[in-house]
């Protein structure tokens, strides 16, 4: 595992879940993190010896937890922020708790987004030569 480059991608995951819990992303959220993603594969394409698929599906799954834990911890303003995830999380039924819905649903958008990054990873080391790889 490439850590030396993996931790601190983390703060991707520290920036968008704030920027969601404060409303910022309003209709965009996919195309910020379809870009992060994107700089996330070429970076760890770039840097890492081997297991690249492996780096970028542990990268993806660690943003997405960091993301939604903060998103959890500040659901409330949360909500209050993104009327539309409100209004869509009142379509539930009654008997179900809105965070406890994110909290089940929080493991499945890990793994996806951790498989997204494990192929953009590895599509981006098929189409690069690497380049002064650092010692790591």
């Amino acid at each position: 595992m490439n850590y030396k480059f993996i931790l601190p991608l983390l703060l991707f995951g520290v920036l968008m879940g704030f920027a969601a819990v404060k409303g910022l992303l309003a209709n965009l959220e996919l195309m910020y993190w379809l870009f992060i993603y994107l700089v996330c594969g070429l970076v760890l394409a770039k840097t890492s010896r081997q297991k690249y698929f492996l780096n970028g599906f542990v990268l993806g799954i660690c943003i997405s937890i960091v993301a939604s834990l903060i998103q959890i911890l500040f659901f409330d303003e949360y909500l209050l922020n993104n009327s539309e995830v409100n209004m869509e999380l009142s379509k539930l039924p009654s008997s179900a708790e809105p965070k406890s819905f994110f909290i089940m649903i929080a493991p499945i958008i890990g793994l996806i987004s951790g498989l997204v990054l494990g192929v953009f990873t590895t599509a981006f080391r098929w189409l690069t030569k690497r380049t002064n790889v650092p010692k790591v």
